[in-house]
């Protein structure tokens, strides 16, 4: 007697075998995430120091050409005023052929103003790859700031703005907080100044505190760290980023201090009596010259340093062109003896 056959059934899955699968795949991708995230942060912060890399080593090399750094910035005469142009090109632009970018510096009349060039010169538009950290989410295109090509890296000036050919010498012990924290020395006044600062051309003998001791450049957002500028809540403190209010660091146009400073040496960068001294030569966002100071710390205001990397770390660039990074926890008074080449405090980072 023959038995019967079982009848067939359709294999599948029921509908809580399926939410169970979803639900581990879902779980896997979120712990995965957090890695791969990590993962791509990790490349564009060695990307990032790629740059800096290049930029100690263009530095180190127009050094043992000429015997000394670039300025910062080139500007007229000692107390020019028109018809002396100002120049204002900047530190990057004199080491372009050290960059392997030769032909765009040759293009350029440095007899005349930057914004006076020939057309054939695309220097203030030319938006180059290796001056863009990979991790800054701002600005992209010269387009979205006036024409001008901008500079993830920043030249220090040191601690504050400084007249062209002199030196600013502080004595800590008679300034108020957080100054009065700087390494003092009785009685005598302190060099926090460093090798960018104003339109001083310094060489490595210049560098008292030792070349692996002093950072001479530092990574700078596009968007001048949280937006450049914000809208201050009630205690002058915080509230709203405006990225209008980006202060973006132009990187073949060094616009002095808001455009113009108050001395013949920096004048306004459109060779003009049009601005009042203080005001941006551009605003909205506001240009900024592809330099820092070291009093305001980092990861603070626009003036200063600051980085996009994961973890509050910032990437800088030694005198000797060894590449270096540090974490926002780092002691201001550290960051401002790093960022002096004269000020006899030598600290290790």
């Amino acid at each position: 007697m023959s038995q019967p056959h079982p009848r067939n059934r359709r294999a599948g899955f029921t509908l809580v075998e399926l939410l169970v699968v979803i639900a581990i795949i879902g779980l896997l991708a979120g712990l995965l995430l957090p890695a791969v995230q990590a993962a791509r942060e990790a490349a564009r912060r060695s990307s990032c120091q790629n740059n800096l890399k290049q930029l100690g080593l263009a530095l180190q090399n127009y050094h043992d050409t000429f015997k000394r750094f670039p300025p910062g910035g080139y500007f007229g005469r000692p107390a020019a005023m028109p018809p002396f142009p100002a120049y204002h090109h900047t530190w990057l632009t004199s080491i372009l052929p050290q960059l392997e970018n030769k032909p765009l510096h040759d293009s350029v009349n440095f007899s005349v103003s930057v914004l006076n060039q020939p057309p054939t010169c695309k220097l203030l538009s030319s938006q180059l790859k290796f001056l863009m950290c990979p991790s800054d989410a701002g600005f992209k295109d010269p387009v979205e700031n006036h024409g001008i090509a901008f500079t993830n890296y920043a030249a220090s000036e040191g601690a504050f703005e400084d007249a062209p050919y002199e030196t600013v010498m502080i004595d800590p012990s008679t300034m108020s907080a957080p100054f009065n924290r700087l390494p003092q020395k009785p009685g005598k006044r302190v060099n926090y100044q460093n090798v960018f600062s104003g339109a001083r051309s310094n060489d490595t003998a210049d560098i008292k505190d030792g070349l692996s001791n002093t950072i001479i450049v530092a990574e700078s957002t596009s968007m001048g760290y949280f937006g450049g500028g914000y809208t201050a809540g009630a205690n002058g403190l915080g509230g709203a980023h405006d990225r209008a209010d980006a202060t973006p660091r132009s990187a073949f146009i060094f616009t002095a201090v808001h455009g113009r400073a108050t001395d013949g040496n920096h004048m306004e960068v459109d060779d003009s009596a049009v601005k009042a001294p203080l005001t941006w030569y551009q605003s909205n966002p506001f240009t900024y010259p592809p330099t820092y100071y070291s009093r305001v710390g980092f990861n603070m205001e626009a003036e200063g340093a600051s980085s996009n990397h994961t973890g509050g770390i910032l990437q800088f660039v030694r005198a000797d062109g060894s590449v270096g990074s540090m974490p926002d926890t780092t002691d201001w008074v550290v960051w401002v003896a790093l960022n002096g080449m004269e000020d006899g405090a030598v600290v290790n980072q």
